[in-house]
């Protein structure tokens, strides 16, 4: 008990240090021509954001298609397995007690879910590389990129 409380109370201290956050300041060039770069590095920033999300939409999509198909197959059994289970059910009510089913708890078969067969962890939204190459293509153009870590909370003065 006295080790989960010191661990509490470690946890929330360390809640309490300082909180730092990175501030990015873009310089662009000072010629039209490096502008001009910059403008179009925005540009395919732009499309590399568009078609990333547009990847996971997809990816999101044939998740769920092939959750579906495999919820077809998962029915068809769960079909077959009600089946099974109503003979049994009864073929139980049928007999005299005390035989009957001899306590057995007949167990009805759960109904497959959509949800049941569902992954899309696989599917990733993580379009982090499209800035990474937005700064890179900045820079070729002749821009600068400055960033500058500063305590926002919690500061020793």
């Amino acid at each position: 008990m006295k080790r989960i409380l010191l661990i509490a109370l470690i946890s929330m201290a360390a809640g309490c240090g300082p909180q730092f956050k990175t501030f990015t300041t873009y310089t662009p060039p000072a010629d039209p021509e490096g502008m001009r770069c910059v403008d179009m590095c925005q540009h395919e920033k732009s499309i590399c954001t568009r078609e990333c999300r547009y990847e996971y939409r997809i990816c999101k999509s044939e998740a769920r298609q092939e959750a579906r198909d495999q919820l077809i197959v998962a029915m068809q059994d769960h079909d077959e397995d009600m089946r099974r289970w109503d003979r049994k059910v009864r073929e139980c009510q049928r007999r005299k007690p005390p035989k009957g089913c001899n306590g057995i708890k007949l167990e009805r078969p759960e109904r497959p879910e959509l949800k049941d067969f569902l992954s899309d962890s696989h599917c990733s939204e993580n379009c982090s590389n499209c800035p990474e190459e937005f700064e890179i293509c900045f820079q070729a153009c002749g821009g600068n990129i400055y960033r500058e870590t500063r305590c926002v909370s919690n500061c020793d003065k």
